[in-house]
Parts: structure tokens; sequence; C-alpha cells
């Protein structure tokens, strides 16, 4: 296999020569640099002298001896395939599938009218416009088909009155209500009880997207931030076909 390596621009190119990884090597090389960070994976890679390291979530290259880290985008020169971004999305495939149906908040199509034929996982803000804008057209997603189910993120941080709001809905007696009316500018009643904000918050502060809404399939795959409806049928159509 021919593979690129685009690092800070460059475009580095060269052909696969196998090799095993060492991975107490791998692993004392991501803690000389980084002492407090959590090496969740260490994995092979077409490229020789190099292994693939997620870090706090984060996928980087890894020499084999551990004498240097790359981060940047691996590429299959031959089928123009991002493989790290691949490895991004099983990442994030596998904290979306650690988050269960009762730690989110779903607005589904109505079975009466027609079935879920596609999901996205969309994290929000209750003060943030474009959130608000996407909620409000909750009904349409749903017409197409597409289950929405909502992660919090309050992008001002632990504590702070959007955290404060995400809490609360949480703990309505009628969270779907309760959301709707808070991404409609109410203030909802101060509600305390037991709740996944927090660690909503900490996962998607792993994934490091630039903002709210962040949209994401499925598969893991990162869709951006909103998309008119239809655009977004379009796009979860695209990756289901492409989705082995």
């Amino acid at each position: 296999m021919r593979y690129a390596i685009v690092v800070g621009g460059w475009l580095v190119a060269g052909t696969v020569v196998a090799a095993s990884v060492d991975e107490p090597a791998v692993r004392a090389a991501v803690a000389r640099l980084a002492p407090d960070a959590t090496v969740d994976s260490v994995a092979d890679t077409p490229v020789p002298g190099f292994a693939q390291a997620v870090v706090d979530g984060q996928v980087v290259y890894v020499s084999r001896d551990g004498t240097y880290l790359l981060e940047g985008n691996l590429v299959d020169t031959r089928t123009r395939a991002n493989l790290t971004e691949a490895a991004r999305t099983d990442v994030r495939k596998a904290a979306f599938d650690r988050i269960g149906p009762e730690q989110r908040i779903a607005f589904e199509p109505d079975p009466a009218t027609g079935k879920t034929q596609r999901r996205v996982t969309v994290y929000t803000d209750f003060d943030c416009g474009v959130c608000r804008r996407l909620h409000d057209q909750i009904a349409e997603y749903n017409a197409l088909g597409i289950a929405v189910d909502y992660l919090f993120y309050p992008r001002s941080g632990i504590g702070s009155p959007s955290y404060d709001k995400a809490v609360s809905v949480w703990c309505a007696a009628d969270r779907k209500s309760a959301l709707t009316e808070a991404m409609r500018g109410a203030v909802p009643s101060p509600l305390q009880c037991d709740n996944p904000v927090d660690e909503q918050y900490a996962a998607g502060a792993r994934m490091r997207f630039s903002g709210t809404p962040a949209l994401y399939a499925d598969d893991g795959s990162y869709l951006g931030g909103y998309l008119a409806p239809a655009q977004l049928r379009v796009r979860l159509d695209q990756i289901a076909s492409t989705d082995p």
C-alpha cells in the first residue's frame, strides 16, 4: 500500500513495510510528552516505523521506538482515503456506544406516520442560536425519517447558566417538553437530580468539535454543524450507502 502523512501542511509519501508494535515504548513516549494524558489504545499502521495511538480521544502516530510523535492525517494515496479520519470515526462510535439511550433525549418520527430510517446524535447548548434553529425544525427532520438524539454540551462549562439549564431539563418530568421550551428561550425551573450532563460534556470535550450544534452519524462520522433537514438526510444516506 502507498501512504501519505499530511503534517502541518506537508505531504510525506512512502511504501508499506510491515513491523510489530512495541506498545510499552509507545506508551512511554506519550507519557514523556504528556504525563497526565491517557493512552486509550495502541495499534499498528501501514506506515513503516510508526504506530497509531489514541490519546485522550485523539489519534496520533508514534515511532515504534518511542522517539518521534506526529499529529496529522494519514492518507492512502491510491484511494485518497483519510485513514486518520476513519480511526477518529471508530473512536467516536465507541464513545457514543457507551452512552446508552437512557442517557439521551430522543426526538423520533411518529410511528403512526413513518418509521425511523436514520439517526443522528447532536451535541447541543441552550444558549446557542443555531441549536435553537435546528430544534425549531425538529418536526421536519422527523418527517424525513431522521431521529435526533440530543446530548448536552454547555459551551460555557460546568456550573455555568447553560449547564444549569441542561441539568434542569434533564431533571424535568417531561424532558422533551422542557427541552423544547428551553430552546424557545424559556428558563427552566431549577431542578437537581442524578444526571449525565457532566459525563456528556467530558465526552464532547474529548471530541474537540469547534462549536454547537455538533452532528454525528450512527457510525461516528462527524457531519459538522447545522444542516437543513433535506441536506442532513442526503448526508446520512450517503454514509449508509458506503458503510460495510
